[in-house]
């Protein structure tokens, strides 16, 4: 994957910035740089939020990306491009941000989106805008968490420095968030769960032991295990008393069964009593209910012959209510057939006028004769009226088509012959433009020579400038090398003085310790008559040998440097030669096109005279082109319209004839009609008239007669029915008048009948009490019912009780509530005994199950202790299971690692993984240790100086991103940003720093070097320049020349 451009709007302090990093195409190692907070590393964020929605560093929120100067009514967005196997892939993330309203006021919460677009080689695009899915894409191609893609794209170099000399706890924490070993770590901490519930389990289990234990009940005889007693002593002890304990319980049992039987007699003895004493006192009580019975019996038989009285009434009661009903219809059939006469005369009345109304109708029907007659003669002349208004109308429409048809034809004839005086001059026109074609191809041949030669000279000026920049580098690194060699003789001089020092310094401290007739180790003689004086100052071997080791640094760097030189300097003379090639062909093909004489030297003055020459002759052709162009595509039009007016003209013409025709036959006609026409009428409107007042007059005439006849029929029908309703009524008051007759005397007869006699007043006060007759027969009835039951019941008992006497049963009670007391005590005893007998026998029970359980379990807890402690370091080694997972990482690292690292110390240096236990697990399993080729043995990396310990974490930085882009399976990353670091560098390690990052350059990948450090400014041509304003905005400057 390889970053072409990113744009910011309204993001960090970037109002709308758009960085193209294709600006650096040619400058693989550039340097990004500006002021503390000006938003560098914002760019970085603003890339991982487009790729994963959020920052680089992860510490911050997507939505507190938005600039704070941000108009409500702006967007936040960021657009990131780039490219990967020929593929463009355009990503545009919006985060969720509150935004003025398009209509109407307030502001309104937009959420968090994102699109993607894909656009491969041939142009075809695919995109996909549900934020799952493009994640989702993203994670496809990518195969990186937010977290590895930082770690591959983005170097803080500080942090390696510091993963470097870290803690095996501090590189865990790292390690297993790039390479997501988590799993084991949970793994290992669900064993330790497992491990302590476990254990919880086991001591769970003594404590419900020492709860069972507890619960026994031991008797007083029994020997009691002392508190601290193992459980299986315990149980024992409780097994040998319950087994003890039987015979006492079954003794206990005999006794209770004994005092119970006893208890059960005495209660059936009991309720036998109460039984019988009930007997006597129902006997009592059904006795005393009779006496007072037999003394209602004088008031129960009065009652028996007032409810006879009343049933009489009862029964005699609907003759009276029939007479009373004949007499009210008699008297409502005598008022209808009052009112009835009364309707019959008006409506006599009425039939007599409608009668004469008719009549008087009837006089006029010759009349309405005449006029149906006149109606029957007008319509049958009406058609002949229609038929001249009809030609009439035809002859005045067929002049009016005749004179537009002439017009017609006329604008025709004059239209026709206009274009065809516009088609001649187009033909005469186009005729002098025919060579323009030839022209046309002269002319393309021209621009694309013109082309290829603007895009060699293009290349041209890419080579020259990379001459350019190549030959800087050149000089620099030359001047860099004659530093280094003042260096290396400063070094050399100093080391041999001190080796001379030092030398001198060992022979004079032999020569103090010289005495005589002892050999001299540096001459060997036995006289020593003039022993050498100190003259030069006391060197140490750790100071020759430091002396030695910044000799031996700068031999290397010297070595090093000369070889980065010597590479330049042959690259730079291929360069040259291939570009003074390509100018002098390049030169030959400008004389080849311009037929001129031309050099390397005037060369682009020729091809931009010829370019704006040529351009002027295009832009004549291109004029010609589009004036022929014009006149093609109104010839193209005109040729059609002459077609068309030339058919129109003559459609016209025929038009003429034929209405001119049409119009002389309808004129002819019209003159023959109005010749049969009658003088009576003017025309078929003054007919229209007349007929229409004719229809009116009928029409009013025939609606009188049938709405007077209708009033005549009704009015002989209502009279028709009132004379048959006064026959009926008449009827039926004679026989209503009978019936009320009947009905009384009927009624009378009943009353005169009945003994003793019954008044009519006295009826009626009885036919008010008949209401009561109902709940009078139930107060009887009950009476005699109650009367039988007391009568049955008396004898019922007296027969149960026979010759029975009434039983004491208070004495029976209380025999009865004395065994209960024994009965009870005999019982307690037993159950007491009884319950301690099975709560032993139940705690033996539990405890001996949960007592195998505790052994089993006790077999697996030792088991996940040992698996637990393994996974969790808990050993002689102090290794987790996630830590020997990423020891095989971090050795995989250390291995890519150390080829680099070769290259850069010239294979003095290796990166060791120090795999013995260390005395805690905080130095354990991930420790760094260095190789020293020279010192012949392994060293700590905290003895590394400063610029060693850049390179050692550079190396360990790169190789890193390598395999996390391998053990990712996803795309190559090819960009580099490392960010700050430097300023802590003093110069030489800064130095050292430089030369370590210019040999990472080429493969294709992208180097950004993110610092505010001067010297680095100053040595690196290529910038991306970050420049704070004074409104809190930041924007981007580009820069390529020192």
């Amino acid at each position: 994957m390889r970053p072409l451009r990113i744009r910011l709007v309204n993001f960090g302090p970037y109002k709308d910035q758009t960085i193209d990093f294709e600006d650096f195409n040619d400058a693989p190692l550039f340097l990004i740089s500006g002021k503390t907070g000006s938003g560098k590393t914002t760019i970085f964020d603003a890339m991982c939020f487009a790729l994963f929605g959020r920052s680089s560093g992860g510490d911050r929120n997507p939505d507190e990306m938005r600039s704070d100067f941000a108009d409500q009514t702006e967007e936040t967005f960021v657009t990131f491009i780039f490219e990967h196997h020929g593929q463009q892939y355009v990503i545009n993330r919006k985060p969720k941000q509150i935004l003025a309203k398009k209509r109407g006021t307030g502001t309104t919460e937009q959420v968090a989106s994102v699109d993607l677009t894909v656009t491969d080689r041939d142009g075809k695009e695919q995109s996909w805008t549900k934020r799952g899915t493009v994640d989702q894409k993203l994670f496809d191609l990518l195969h990186l968490t937010p977290a590895q893609f930082t770690q591959i794209v983005l170097l803080p170099q500080g942090q390696f420095r510091h993963f470097l000399e870290a803690n095996s706890n501090d590189k865990e924490a790292l390690l297993a968030d790039l390479f997501g070993t988590d799993l084991y770590k949970r793994w290992a901490n669900n064993l330790n769960d497992q491990l302590k519930a476990m254990r919880q389990a086991s001591k769970d289990q003594s404590t419900q032991l020492a709860t069972y234990a507890k619960m026994i009940k031991w008797q007083d005889d029994t020997e009691i295990p002392v508190a601290d007693a193992p459980a299986t002593d315990i149980l024992a002890a409780l097994i040998r008393q319950n087994e003890a304990m039987e015979p006492e319980l079954a003794q206990r049992r005999q006794v209770n069964d004994k005092e119970s039987a006893r208890l059960s007699q005495l209660t059936t003895q009991v309720k036998t009593e109460e039984s019988l004493l009930a007997i006597f006192n129902q006997r009592e009580q059904a006795q005393l209910a009779l006496s007072k019975l037999n003394q209602q019996m004088a008031y129960m038989d009065k009652l028996a012959a007032h409810m006879k009285q009343l049933e009489w009434v009862q029964q005699t009661l609907p003759l009276q209510e029939k007479a009373v009903e004949t007499k009210q219809q008699e008297t409502r059939t005598t008022e209808r057939l009052a009112s009835t006469k009364t309707s019959l005369i008006t409506a006599q009345q009425t039939l007599t006028d409608a009668v004469a109304v008719v009549e008087q109708l009837n006089a006029q029907k010759p009349e309405e004769a005449k006029r149906q007659s006149e109606l029957t003669r007008l319509k049958q002349v009406r058609p002949l009226f229609e038929t001249v208004a009809t030609l009439s109308k035809q002859q005045v429409a067929q002049q009016q088509q005749l004179k537009a048809a002439q017009t017609n034809a006329e604008l025709t004839t004059k239209q026709l012959s206009e274009q065809q005086q516009l088609r001649d001059q187009l033909d005469q026109q186009l005729t002098t433009l025919q060579s323009l074609d030839a022209k046309q191809l002269t002319v393309r041949d021209q621009q694309h020579a013109l082309k290829t030669l603007t895009d060699q000279q293009a290349d041209l000026d890419q080579q020259q400038h990379a001459l350019q920049m190549r030959h800087q580098r050149t000089d620099k690194t030359a001047q860099q090398l004659a530093e280094l060699i003042a260096k290396q003789k400063d070094a050399a001089d100093r080391y041999q003085q001190l080796d001379h020092d030092w030398t001198v310094g060992q022979i004079q401290r032999l020569s103090a310790k010289l005495e005589d007739g002892e050999p001299c180790p540096v001459c060997g003689s036995t006289e020593h008559p003039k022993v050498a004086v100190a003259t030069v100052t006391d060197v140490t071997e750790d100071e020759l040998k430091e002396a030695d080791k910044q000799r031996q640094d700068i031999n290397q760097r010297v070595a090093n440097v000369t070889g980065q030189l010597n590479e330049l300097k042959a690259a730079q003379e291929k360069d040259q030669s291939a570009y003074e090639e390509n100018e002098s062909n390049w030169a030959k093909r400008i004389a080849q096109l311009t037929d001129q004489s031309v050099t390397t030297d005037n060369a682009r003055d020729v091809l931009s005279q010829f370019k704006q020459q040529l351009a002027n002759a295009v832009q004549q052709l291109n004029d010609a082109l589009e004036h022929r162009t014009q006149l093609q595509q109104q010839l193209a039009v005109v040729k059609p319209q002459l077609e068309t007016l030339t058919a129109q003209r003559d459609e016209a013409n025929k038009k003429v004839q034929r209405v001119q025709t049409e119009l002389t036959t309808v004129t002819a006609q019209l003159a023959d009609r109005r010749h049969d026409l009658p003088d009576q009428f003017n025309d078929l409107a003054s007919l229209d008239a007349h007929i229409k007042q004719v229809e009116q007059a009928s029409q009013s005439y025939i609606e009188q007669t049938t709405k007077q006849q209708t009033v005549q029929n009704k009015a002989q029908q209502n009279v028709t029915q009132l004379q048959t309703q006064v026959t009926s009524l008449t009827q039926t008051q004679a026989e209503q008048h009978k019936n009320a007759v009947a009905a009384q005397q009927t009624f009378d007869e009943a009353l005169n009948k009945h003994r003793p006699v019954v008044e009519l007043a006295a009826f009626n006060q009885l036919a008010n009490e008949v209401t009561e007759l109902d709940e009078q027969r139930k107060v009887h009835q009950r009476f005699l019912t109650d009367k039988s039951r007391a009568s049955a019941q008396v004898e019922t008992l007296t027969k149960q009780i026979g010759d029975q006497t009434k039983p004491n049963v208070e004495e029976t009670v209380k025999a009865r509530e004395a065994q209960t007391e024994k009965q009870r005590t005999a019982q307690q005893a037993f159950y007491e005994f009884q319950q301690m007998v099975q709560s032993n026998e139940d705690v033996a029970t539990k405890m001996k199950t949960l007592m195998d359980e505790s052994r089993e379990a006790q077999q697996q807890l030792a088991e996940m202790a040992e698996l637990a402690d393994t996974a969790t370091g808990r050993s002689d080694m102090h290794l987790s299971l996630e830590r020997y997972i990423l020891q095989t990482y971090l050795q995989k690292v250390l291995t890519v690692a150390n080829v680099r690292l070769a290259v850069l110390t010239n294979k003095r240096y290796q990166f060791r993984l120090d795999t013995s236990a260390g005395s805690r697990a905080t130095d354990t399993g991930l420790e760094i240790n260095v190789f020293d080729d020279q010192a012949g043995k392994v060293r700590s990396v905290h003895t590394l100086s400063g610029g060693e310990s850049f390179i050692a974490a550079l190396s360990l930085a790169l190789a890193l991103g390598e395999v996390i882009q391998s053990e990712a399976g996803g795309i190559t990353i090819e960009a580099l940003f490392v960010d700050e670091g430097f300023g802590s560098l003093d110069g030489e390690a800064l130095q050292m720093a430089m030369e370590a990052l210019q040999t990472i350059e080429g493969n294709n990948r992208m180097i950004g070097i993110i610092s505010h450090v001067t010297e680095m400014q100053e040595q690196i041509p290529d910038q991306l320049q970050v420049v704070s304003l004074a409104n809190g905005q930041s924007t981007i400057k580009y820069q390529h020349e020192l």
